[in-house]
C-alpha cells in the first residue's frame, strides 16, 4: 500500500512545505490513526531527503483531528480516513474548496480457515 500512496504524499508534502513560509523548518501534519505505520515510513524517508525539514505528525481519529483544526490547531496537511470530516473542514472554510483529494482507499478483509462457517 505504501508504494501506492508514497508518490502522492511526497508531492503533497512538498506542496505544503512550499506554501508555508520560505524558511519553515517544521511542517505539522494531522493524520488519521489508521495511516500511522505508512506515514511514519513516509516521514522517515522524506526527512532523509530533506534533513532541514522536520515533519511533525499528529495521529488521531479523523473526527478528533478535524475538530482540533476547526478550533485553531496548526496543521499544514490534514489526511482524513473519513470524507465526512474533510467536508466538515471545507464547509467551515478551514480547507480551501477544491484542494481536497482522495488518494487511497481502505478495504475491510475477513480471513478465516477455509472450512469456517458463520452462523446467524
Amino acid at each position: 500500500m505504501i508504494k501506492t500512496i508514497y508518490p502522492f504524499l511526497r508531492l503533497l508534502l512538498l506542496l505544503a512545505i512550499f506554501t508555508t513560509t520560505a524558511n519553515a523548518s517544521e511542517v505539522r501534519i494531522s493524520v488519521a490513526g489508521s495511516l500511522n505505520d505508512a506515514m511514519k515510513e513516509i516521514i522517515a524517508n522524506y526527512e532523509q531527503l530533506q534533513p532541514t525539514v522536520k515533519l511533525l505528525p499528529n495521529f488521531a481519529a479523523s473526527g478528533m483531528l478535524a475538530k482540533q483544526i476547526a478550533v485553531g490547531a496548526p496543521a499544514a496537511i490534514y489526511i482524513s480516513a473519513n470524507p465526512k470530516w474533510m467536508t466538515f473542514l471545507v464547509e467551515k472554510e478551514m480547507i480551501a474548496k477544491g484542494t481536497d483529494h482522495i488518494f487511497a482507499y481502505n478495504k475491510l478483509v475477513f480471513v478465516a480457515p477455509e472450512k469456517t462457517t458463520i452462523k446467524n
